[in-house]
């Protein structure tokens, strides 16, 4: 495996792997693209082929909801920056897209933070600092904006 930066580290909820995804190399052009999963008891890394993405994609957050989902948002796939929502099944290691149900979209963001509250998802900041925030609900797959007061 390669060193990368851009990247995100996230724990399971079960607290039995670490996942690594995403992220830039200037060595090797498709680490972006790949999940690698470190098992803490074996302390053994694997890179399963169910998990890489068609496309690299570094910058962006990723918050682990319930015990199998991992929710990955915004980032860059080395231009604009993207306000697309995927989910990594880690029990099977399998990706798919969470489409939006809401009326306004979130603004595309990079190198942002989120968080994980219970079920929920939210965070990002945009490229200018706004009261725009958006909440996915894992359970439901679905994303919805909310309205926030000033800072």
């Amino acid at each position: 495996m390669c060193c990368r930066e851009y990247n995100t580290l996230a724990a399971t909820a079960g607290g039995k792997q670490l996942v690594l995804y995403g992220g830039h190399s200037r060595l090797h052009e498709a680490v972006g693209r790949e999940t690698a999963v470190l098992n803490l008891d074996s302390l053994a890394w694997e890179v399963p082929e169910t998990a890489t993405q068609p496309h690299s994609l570094l910058g962006h957050s990723s918050s682990v909801v319930g015990r199998n989902k991992l929710l990955v948002f915004g980032g860059s796939h080395g231009e604009a920056a993207t306000a697309a929502v995927q989910q990594l099944a880690t029990d099977s290691m399998r990706w798919s897209h969470i489409s939006s149900t809401s009326v306004s979209q979130p603004q595309p963001r990079l190198c942002h933070a989120a968080v994980a509250l219970s079920d929920k998802v939210s965070g990002g900041q945009a490229s200018t600092l706004q009261t725009e925030q958006h909440v996915v609900t894992a359970g439901r797959c679905k994303l919805q904006d909310c309205q926030l007061g000033p800072l």
